[in-house]
């Protein structure tokens, strides 16, 4: 049997442009006489689009000033070494006051109009706007929503994406999708569920069917302040009201292609980063019927202990060289500057352990002892048993010295008829706050901080709940990192010289002495002995910030996932990690096969 050449192979394949009225167009170049290989122009008529959602603090954010005026809320440099003078001389700088005022949630805003790399421009795109003409690569970033997520953390990712893409519709001969042949999921024993077509390898007549539609690829960054459920299916009032929440785009961008590309196209494919995919999870369960099918990628599908630390110490410690210097200093080092964004954040908070976190891990899948629900430990020094192990709702509900917001030295009270107790780690700007609520149309006075985090617990509890375990059915892969080398936190362990005879009530009844905001405590016990703590270093497989039994949970439940070690969390999409790039290649290519014209 004859070998069946690729289109690159059998013709100069020329560039597909718009006109005027939208037609497609190519120019071609005269070559000379003894090339005799004819040109092709191709033009795909059927189109999937892809919608890359990103990570927390991956979505560039605003916010209304004191004056009215809209200032960039999150920004991060792009490229930390050759921002070292911004890092060191702006966000290094900035006052827990200054973070909780720019990342306040009455008044942030997704920013659409970031830094953006320029979309590859195989296929064009029109914009009725321009009179129907093509648009150059940058505007047609900002029109697909690029300028919404952070560049230097998913831009060349974007282009590489969508360069790929492009080619697959010419030439699948050579890499990436060769290997993509060879690629194939686990799925978990333990889900009883028989090995079958979806998670084979993919076929070349797959990948020959894949190759019939045109996938343009998007991104919709999100108001990571708030509740993922918000960011997933929208909001009545506020300044994020029907522009910035994941249903929002997807409309707009499936009204868009059929309007001008593909009067079929019902469906997307979404990829997501990290909490980007809660709120994919959150979209998918309103809105089925809109998913050609998901992509999660370094998922926290049941959560990180690693929130907890950042919000009780801070992000010090994490990471190496000036970049992790750098992620330090802008997100903020020590509790005091890390925690006022996280604890106003539904978001931020819906990362912290889920009531199922380690549910469905076993010896067959990551051994642990004591059970991963034990997510939060006190042990003396040297030992591996827990002399105490709080249980959930003491941790994040109450005020003890270990839970999540203790009452300690840093409470006060803010204003002469308020009453209202201020905790520096919350809200340590209560004028900036009235003034925002006043300008949101909110006239009563704001609650004690720790009555409004409990309210925000108890819809965080609901949130996580809802969601638990769901995946749609046929329609996800997941990837995930269980790398020894990328040490994360399983469990956190408070760790200190305790006397001997200490009980856990002991333990549990201690008093908050002293914290100081980077992982060390001193608290009192009730015969008045003091002892030192610290909190311990992440010490087990993952991708340095999710745990493998948390980035596991979609494989627990069934779904088809990779698991992957050389890369950080951070780095699950940068254009040189092959892993992440084929595990998206490979379930954009597997959801083709769901769309049959």
């Amino acid at each position: 049997m004859a070998e069946v050449k690729s289109i690159a192979e059998q013709y100069h394949v020329l560039e597909t442009r718009y006109n005027e009225d939208g037609q497609p167009t190519v120019t071609a170049t005269f070559t000379p006489t003894a090339d005799t290989k004819r040109c092709a122009m191709v033009v795909k008529t059927s189109v999937i689009p892809v919608l890359f959602v990103p990570g927390i603090m991956g979505s560039n954010l605003n916010y209304v000033d004191k004056d009215g005026n809209t200032q960039e809320a999150w920004g991060p440099p792009n490229n930390i070494v050759s921002g070292f003078g911004q890092v060191l001389n702006f966000w290094a700088a900035l006052s827990a006051a200054d973070r909780a005022e720019r990342l306040n949630p009455y008044s942030t805003s997704v920013k659409w109009d970031g830094p953006v790399e320029a979309v590859p421009n195989t296929f064009g795109d029109v914009d009725d706007a321009q009179g129907g003409y093509t648009l150059n690569g940058k505007k047609l970033a900002l029109k697909r929503g690029w300028g919404s997520v952070h560049k230097d953390s998913y831009g060349a990712f974007l282009v590489k994406l969508q360069s790929l893409l492009d080619q697959m519709c010419f030439e699948t001969s050579e890499e990436p999708w060769k290997s993509l042949l060879a690629l194939r999921p686990e799925r978990s024993a333990k889900a009883g569920q028989a090995e079958s077509a979806d998670i084979s390898p993919v076929t070349p007549a797959e990948l020959d069917h894949a190759r019939d539609f045109h996938y343009p690829v998007y991104a919709c960054g999100y108001n990571w302040i708030h509740s993922n459920r918000n960011s997933a299916n929208g909001y009545e009032t506020g300044p994020d009201a029907g522009v910035s929440a994941l249903s929002d785009q997807v409309d707009r961008i499936l009204a868009d292609v059929r309007t001008h590309r593909d009067k079929e196209c019902k469906q997307v494919i979404l990829v997501t980063h990290s909490m980007g995919g809660l709120v994919a999870r959150a979209y998918a369960k309103a809105h089925p019927d809109k998913i050609l099918g998901i992509v999660h990628g370094v998922m926290p599908a049941t959560g990180a202990p690693a929130t907890y630390k950042r919000v009780r110490a801070g992000f010090g410690g994490e990471g190496g060289g000036i970049e992790g210097w750098g992620t330090s200093k802008i997100l903020g080092p020590d509790a005091d500057r890390a925690a006022p964004p996280i604890l106003n954040s539904e978001g931020a908070l819906q990362l912290l352990p889920w009531p199922d976190y380690g549910a469905g891990i076993d010896a067959e899948h990551i051994g642990s002892n004591p059970p991963l629900a034990q997510w939060l430990q006190v042990r003396r020094k040297g030992q591996t048993t827990p002399i105490f192990a709080p249980g959930r709702d003491e941790v994040l509900m109450g005020a003890n010295w270990f839970s999540l917001l203790p009452s300690d030295i840093r409470n006060e009270y803010v204003g002469r008829d308020s009453g209202v107790i201020r905790n520096k780690r919350v809200t340590p700007s209560d004028e900036r706050e009235m003034a925002l609520r006043r300008a949101r149309g909110i006239t009563e006075k704001p609650e004690d901080d720790r009555v409004a985090l409990r309210g925000r617990l108890k819809r965080v509890t609901l949130f996580q709940s809802k969601y638990a375990a769901f995946y749609l059915e046929g329609k996800t892969y997941s990837f995930y990192g269980s790398d020894p080398a990328q040490r994360s936190w399983w469990a956190h362990i408070w760790e200190g010289d305790f006397p001997v005879g200490v009980t856990a009530a002991d333990v549990s009844a201690a008093v908050l002495k002293n914290d100081d905001g980077e992982g060390k405590v001193t608290i009192t016990l009730a015969n008045g002995q003091d002892v030192l703590l610290q909190i311990g270093a992440a010490t087990e497989p993952g991708d340095g910030t999710v745990p493998a039994p948390s980035g596991m949970g979609p494989f627990i439940a069934g779904v088809p996932s990779f698991t992957h070690s050389g890369y950080d969390h951070q780095n699950a999409y940068i254009a040189v990690n092959q892993f992440g790039l084929q595990s998206a290649l490979f379930g954009i290519v597997k959801f083709a096969q769901l769309r049959k014209g």
